[in-house]
């Protein structure tokens, strides 16, 4: 439960907030603005800057936390927020099976050119590497149907009404140089949330995923010589929450919420993800009987557009490419799906194409571009900064930056664009 404290004064002067009694606060602001932050239980009375964004990271005291500002998330949230920051790790296991992983392989944009087309129909092997960004189709959540939001989302991390519209924002993933993933591997799984904020009334929740070979065991019974860093995936996951759209705000809905027990977001992406929210905000309904649906396939062949400094791809994406990736990763989500709550409750245009799924095939094109220098795929990082439906074509393009002179990390900078609009931006390093 969080607690609440009432200042004896606090004024505002010129954006700053004077607190004159000493409290009990968690306030963690970025040091290139403050210069500093506050931890739990430290009293202090001090002047410090202003900011609309608190973060929350796991502890087992009390947040104290002031709700005499409109930034401020109000109890509930608060309690919200407290309850999944305390969260014990959850550990999940499964198998990198050839049936998925094959299947990923097939159905992705990048894979459909005659030139490779032979090698992607057959099934990957016992003991192959498994290629970045393919970890995805793993792990897939286990939900009961009686789980699910109003949306179709898994509400495990959801947060409660009225921040009802769920985003992927954007995240991160690196990849072990040493320990390489494979075929037939067992792997565990542990997640973590290190920090939620609360920006201009939208919440992002980053989830930390550490993959590792083989099976680790929870806490209570962890073998102290497992060495937990030896992880062959690190990646966070950012998803932001926000009230519903003003088309859907006319619509009385009940939320369905879930009663079960290193990123970080700056001024520029918070835009960005109000450019990805606001979808189109004047369209004609479209019956699905009206609508194109064209094989998602590339207009040029997939090598043809490589070069020493530089990659493009192109794909159109449809329903049946959507239907096939929600079910390989399990995302009953309907705002890839159903036309009608896309339209009507979320102000898209059409359905959506998966974040996850731009992102994976953004990598696609920086592995393979790195595989063509020698060059091994070591971070990826990604943001969505606005939304991309079906039915229109998708550009995947990316730059290299040749950083070695500086004795540094030699980067690719990608982004996914269509009708002209930038909807994802993300940049690549590999080990040199």
């Amino acid at each position: 439960m969080l607690t609440s404290q009432t200042y004896t004064s606090i004024t505002r002067t010129n954006g700053k907030k004077t607190i004159k009694n000493g409290c009990s606060l968690w306030v963690k602001s970025r040091t290139s603005q403050f210069g500093r932050s506050y931890g739990i239980n430290q009293e202090f009375s001090t002047t410090f800057p202003y900011s609309r964004t608190l973060s929350w990271q796991s502890t087992n005291n009390n947040n104290i936390i002031p709700n005499n500002d409109n930034s401020i998330p109000n109890k509930e949230i608060q309690e919200w927020i407290q309850d999944l920051s305390n969260r014990s790790k959850k550990y999940d296991y499964d198998t990198i099976d050839i049936e998925r992983i094959s299947q990923l392989r097939r159905i992705l944009p990048t894979s459909q050119s005659s030139k490779y087309e032979n090698e992607y129909r057959k099934d990957v092997k016992i003991g192959d590497d498994l290629q970045p960004s393919h970890h995805l189709v793993l792990f897939r959540p286990k939900f009961m149907l009686k789980d699910l939001g109003l949306d179709g989302s898994f509400t495990e991390y959801n947060a409660p009404f009225p921040y009802t519209r769920r985003m992927w924002a954007g995240g991160s993933i690196n990849w072990s140089k040493d320990n390489t993933l494979k075929i037939g591997d067992d792997v565990t799984q542990i997640t973590t949330i290190p920090k939620i904020e609360f920006k201009k009334d939208m919440i992002f929740v980053n989830q930390q995923l550490k993959i590792y070979s083989g099976v680790k065991k929870t806490e209570d019974d962890q073998n102290k010589d497992q060495d937990e860093d030896e992880w062959s995936i690190k990646e966070i996951r950012t998803h932001v929450f926000r009230k519903p759209s003003e088309s859907a705000a006319k619509v009385k809905l009940k939320p369905t919420l879930s009663t079960s027990d290193e990123s970080s977001t700056t001024e520029k992406e918070t835009k960005s993800l109000e450019n990805v929210e606001k979808g189109a905000p004047n369209f004609e309904r479209n019956d699905r009987s009206k609508m194109k649906d064209k094989a998602p396939v590339s207009k040029s062949e997939y090598e043809s557009e490589l070069s020493d400094t530089s990659i493009q791809f192109e794909y159109l994406p449809n329903s049946t490419l959507l239907f096939l990736y929600s079910a390989l990763t399990n995302n009953p989500h309907k705002i890839h799906y159903d036309l009608e709550w896309t339209q009507q409750r979320e102000g898209h245009s059409k359905p959506l194409v998966h974040g996850p799924l731009n992102a994976t095939l953004l990598i696609e094109l920086s592995n393979k571009f790195g595989l063509n220098r020698q060059k091994q795929l070591k971070e990826f990082q990604y943001r969505a900064v606005n939304p991309m439906t079906i039915d229109k074509e998708i550009r995947l393009s990316g730059n290299w930056t040749d950083n070695n002179k500086d004795n540094k990390e030699s980067l690719l900078e990608l982004n996914a664009a269509q009708s002209g609009k930038i909807g994802m931006k993300a940049t690549a390093t590999y080990y040199n």
